[in-house]
């Protein structure tokens, strides 16, 4: 289960949240990340029916097994983030990430964009976009 909603002791604008954020999931601390997500999510990752690692996500419960499930899927080789804009309470992360599919050895490169959205001190809105093409790829043997 998730840690209890995020709780901040200073007011944070989106942009520090999203630092935070990131930190958190690259320190492997997934709990504390889920933890900053509301109840209930608006979750997308657009993809094909047969990769197995992206679940139906709707609540922060779900978001941390999907977190928390990733490091065994994938191994994270580069996460190079670019630009962090905001307008607001949006935010939109662009960058390029390296995976290796564990499953199959093969490996992905593609530009992201990650589009995330703070209400109330949480973040509500979580959509990943990457290059599935190149994700599928490296996710079969074919």
């Amino acid at each position: 289960m998730a840690a209890a909603p995020w709780a901040f002791t200073t007011r944070m604008n989106a942009r520090e949240m999203v630092e935070e954020l990131l930190g958190y999931i690259a320190s492997g601390r997934t709990d504390l990340a889920a933890g900053m997500f509301a109840e209930y999510i608006d979750f997308e990752i657009p993809h094909h029916d047969d990769i197995w690692w992206i679940p139906d996500v709707r609540t922060r419960d779900d978001f941390a097994s999907f977190l928390s499930g990733l490091g065994d899927e994938l191994e994270t080789l580069r996460f190079e983030v670019d630009v962090i804009a905001t307008d607001g309470d949006d935010v939109v992360i662009v960058g390029v990430i390296e995976d290796r599919v564990r499953r199959t050895g093969r490996s992905f490169t593609s530009p992201f964009s990650l589009a995330l959205r703070v209400n109330q001190g949480v973040f509500t809105r979580y959509h990943f976009l990457e290059d599935s093409a190149a994700v599928m790829s490296a996710a079969t043997d074919e």
